[in-house]
């Protein structure tokens, strides 16, 4: 079970990691807050309430869309937990964890359902959410389309590519594995321009390469 120390472990990583990518500013402005005040590792009963407030409330179709199967009978019910016409007809919780969708990443808080069986590679994953830029997320993701498809694959590039133990602990998982190829397929491969591409779009919200990815670009 995930907890508080995995979330200090992850915030030094990837700050570690991609700080240099990040506006200027942020990274110190992010190592000054308290990580509690970041990551709410939740029991599934205290979860509950925020993934109401939130997830059902503002993410529900449009993750439907990009996490789907190909040919899957009832999306909806697996992703967001509950049977169609059903309202209130649920008793787990099918996304284990979410960031809240601020457009300033300070004022985001990452929640996590610590009874779902999530590893320590959801918390990355997260993270990366979290320090996205408010034009990539929420901004781009609230478009619908493709755009939750690239913004879960880009987030899964750039989780993968922090250290080879996350990449094995999301791969073994088969963690967005659909979002990520497409997103590597129209990016051209992976290397090292690709990581440039990638972290401009999503931390300093560089929506030039959105095209290339074929995604509808926000007006802000």
């Amino acid at each position: 079970m995930v907890d508080m120390n995995d979330a200090v472990q992850v915030i030094r990583d990837v700050l570690e990691r991609y700080e240099n990518d990040l506006p200027a500013g942020l990274a110190s402005k992010v190592k000054s807050v308290n990580p509690a005040k970041i990551f709410f590792i939740l029991s599934e009963n205290n979860y509950a309430p925020h993934f109401d407030a939130y997830f059902r409330a503002w993410f529900a179709v449009t993750n439907v869309i990009a996490c789907a199967r190909p040919n899957e009978a009832a999306p909806t019910e697996r992703i967001i937990g509950i049977a169609k016409g059903a309202a209130n007809a649920y008793s787990k919780f099918a996304c284990p964890a979410f960031v809240a969708p601020a457009v300033d990443p300070l004022n985001r808080r990452i929640y996590v359902n610590a009874e779902s069986g999530v590893t320590i590679g959801t918390l990355y994953h997260e993270f990366i959410h979290f320090l996205s830029h408010g034009s990539f997320y929420p901004e781009f993701y609230a478009l619908g389309g493709r755009n939750p498809i690239i913004l879960e694959g880009v987030t899964e590039f750039l989780t993968r590519n922090i250290a080879p133990g996350i990449y094995r602990d999301r791969a073994s998982q088969g963690k967005y594995d659909s979002q990520l190829l497409d997103v590597l397929m129209h990016a051209g491969g992976g290397g090292e321009r690709t990581v440039g591409m990638l972290t401009g779009l999503a931390f300093k919200g560089d929506l030039s390469v959105i095209k290339t990815l074929d995604g509808a670009v926000p007006h802000l």
